[in-house]
């Protein structure tokens, strides 16, 4: 069984690109049986999952925001940042931008906007005192 990585992201770019993919996800939530799984974007701009692409993958509390595309991910061990860059790869002016967590092997990353500043934390500290008192 998969460790969950829980990742935040935000999709930038052209408004026009944005709105094709936000159309694009939202019809595939519609339309495909598990329709919020990675690999169904993929297969629709691609035709095929590349073997070396990781999807497993889905998103959820998707956004259309003024400037970007916001959603929620939840991931098997990492957050399949590969997938994302490949499909903004298949649109010109597409970048991800994220932060992720799967504290059962330790995994914290995040590739954050340098004007934006959405994922200010830098650290996660997961701690247990002797007096058996838990803080993230």
């Amino acid at each position: 069984m998969a460790n969950y990585c829980y990742s935040t992201y935000r999709i930038t770019g052209e408004a026009s690109e944005l709105d094709a993919l936000y159309e694009l996800m939202t019809r595939l939530e519609k339309e495909k049986k598990n329709g919020n799984w990675v690999g169904h974007i993929v297969e629709a701009l691609n035709k095929k999952i590349p073997e070396h692409l990781y999807v497993r993958g889905w998103w959820d509390e998707l956004e259309r925001e003024e400037d970007c595309i916001s959603f929620s991910l939840e991931s098997a061990w990492d957050p399949i940042y590969e997938a994302w860059d490949f499909i903004c790869s298949k649109y010109d002016s597409l970048s991800a931008y994220f932060i992720g967590e799967e504290p059962g092997c330790e995994v914290y990353l995040k590739r954050d906007h340098p004007d934006k500043g959405w994922f200010s934390d830098n650290y996660y500290v997961d701690i247990c005192t002797p007096k058996e008192e838990y803080f993230h």
